[in-house]
């Protein structure tokens, strides 16, 4: 049954929410997502921005966000702390 729309899940580390994709289409923007584990709640909590588009995100256990950033001639992987 499905409990949210969007791109990739990834459960955070207490396994209590789970967090999502959705492409905002807004000068290549994707934002991500938190909802409980029940589907309540859904809220944004961060914009991932790339000037090349988005190539790889990522939850860790800890409730971190990993992403790479693609430019030309170059790759940047960058690490945030997701809100609670």
């Amino acid at each position: 049954m499905p409990i949210g729309t969007g791109g990739f899940a990834y459960w955070s580390g207490d396994g209590a929410r789970i967090f999502f994709d959705r492409w905002s289409g807004i000068g290549g923007a994707t934002e991500l997502w938190v909802m409980s584990r029940a589907g309540s709640n859904p809220r944004r909590v961060a914009e991932l921005r790339s000037p090349e588009g988005l190539s790889f995100e990522s939850i860790s256990s800890r409730g971190q966000c990993a992403w790479v950033q693609r430019r030309s001639g170059r790759r940047e992987l960058w690490l945030a702390d997701l809100p609670r």
